[in-house]
């Protein structure tokens, strides 16, 4: 993660990267380490279901606040996210 913005100037930066537009996303998203599909790297969660939920609103998603620049929306795409999990069969995974 990149940590939260706490002002208009550090919010507004995010915007020119990553860290706060889409626009900056790469297009491909490396499973290493713990998230590696390969069993001899991640022993342990190899064979796990993943997903990515790209950078949020730097509010850690719990942002819900309009500003006339930036707009903080992270507990709606937490919300939305599990709420497409769920529906995808998360309900019924089992530990």
């Amino acid at each position: 993660g990149g940590g939260w913005c706490s002002s208009d100037e550090t919010c507004t930066y995010r915007l020119t990267n990553g860290l706060g537009s889409s626009k900056y996303y790469n297009e491909t998203v490396f499973f290493g380490e713990i998230k590696s599909t390969n069993k001899t790297v991640n022993p342990d969660f190899y064979n796990w279901n993943r997903i990515v939920v790209e950078y949020c609103d730097s509010s850690s998603f719990m942002g819900k606040a309009n500003h006339p620049k930036i707009i903080s929306r992270g507990a709606q795409i937490f919300y939305a996210v599990m709420e497409e999990l769920l529906e995808k069969g998360m309900a019924s995974a089992k530990n």
